[in-house]
């Protein structure tokens, strides 16, 4: 004969026990109540997304955790936010559990974005444009700007920049761009006839001349003047041709090559009065 009772506290229970013969015996037993141990898994945790945590627990003897693991801490990782459960046990072998939330906040993805190219003359503009975080931090070569975006710089040797970006919960992640440098060896240079001949900014010319200037050295030019509307035809060309209508006259020429690179030549004229 078996029953079961529920005791929330020590008790003494009184057995008594009539056979057929209806003769009677008495017995007793005592119910010892063990408190139940208070299974503790730890404040809430939150963490960047590929980031590692330490999760422990305390209130018994003996701990199992959701994870198969039977130490009083475990390290997680999760990539989404998890919820972790512990079972704790004491001496008397009750048992209670507790959980734990670990949030996983997820990483930013920077990107870069450089202009006008990855590839440029030594000395060039370069813009860096990073997005994907809320503030940012660039680096090279030991040296760092913080909370500057989009980053300009004019490097003279190729170069690598690195970019972290931060997220709004304070997760971070990096990314780089190489900037490729081309050394400016533009050989860049200018010729100016009149009549055939070469001149000079000491040779003196007379107003409705034709000038004829000549530049070398690059793929493409482009050329202009402190005076309007005295060119002939095309500007877009190494050769341009203009008529002598001023007292000096500058001619400028913007000349640039195939890999980005560009020098910068003034030329002058003088007009003759006759």
């Amino acid at each position: 004969m078996s029953f079961n009772i529920v005791a929330q506290q020590n008790e003494r229970y009184l057995i008594k026990i009539t056979d057929s013969l209806q003769q009677i015996a008495y017995d007793s037993v005592e119910v010892i109540v063990n408190p139940l141990p208070l299974a503790n898994a730890g404040a809430d945790v939150s963490i960047c997304q590929y980031n590692t945590t330490q999760i422990y627990a305390s209130g018994g003897v003996s701990y199992l955790w959701s994870t198969g693991t039977t130490a009083p801490y475990i390290y997680v990782n999760p990539i989404l936010t998890t919820i972790y459960t512990v079972t704790v046990a004491d001496v008397n072998g009750c048992t209670d559990s507790d959980e734990v939330v670990v949030f996983v906040a997820p990483i930013p993805f920077p990107q870069i974005t450089a202009s006008p190219s990855n590839t440029v003359c030594a000395g060039s503009k370069v813009i860096l444009t990073g997005s994907g975080g809320v503030s940012y931090v660039w680096s090279t070569n030991n040296s760092y700007n913080q909370n500057v975006n989009p980053l300009t710089v004019y490097p003279q040797i190729s170069t690598q920049y690195t970019l972290m970006a931060i997220s709004e919960y304070g997760c971070s992640a990096t990314n780089n761009v190489y900037i490729s440098v081309t050394p400016n060896n533009i050989q860049a240079e200018t010729k100016i006839y009149n009549h055939g001949s070469i001149i000079n900014s000491q040779s003196l010319v007379c107003i409705g001349d034709t000038i004829e200037m000549v530049a070398s050295g690059g793929d493409s030019y482009q050329w202009n003047s402190n005076y309007s509307n005295i060119f002939i035809g095309n500007t877009n060309s190494d050769t341009a041709r203009a008529i002598a209508n001023g007292n000096w006259m500058y001619f400028f020429v913007n000349i640039s090559n195939s890999d980005g690179c560009s020098a910068f030549l003034i030329d002058t004229v003088h007009r003759k009065y006759r």
